[in-house]
């Protein structure tokens, strides 16, 4: 929030906002970084699947396919 509790600063979509809490307008704050930033090394894991067969006890949010041929 800012000092006088009018606006909420935040970031969202890639951007900084604020945001003006009595009506909810939210305007961009234009900024820039120049930033250069090192990498260290790619670090990969392997993470097996069990993929055998098993029993379904439940299925939730379950939507019927648009020809309704299918759930998933």
């Amino acid at each position: 929030f800012t000092p006088d509790s009018r606006a909420l600063i935040t970031s969202y979509g890639g951007k900084i906002m604020r945001v003006e809490v009595p009506s909810g307008e939210a305007t961009e704050i234009p900024f820039t970084a120049r930033v250069r930033q090192e990498l260290g090394p790619l670090v990969k894991f392997d993470y097996p699947i069990n993929d055998s067969t098993l029993t379904v006890s439940q299925i939730r949010g379950a939507r019927p396919s648009p020809d309704g041929r299918r759930v998933a």
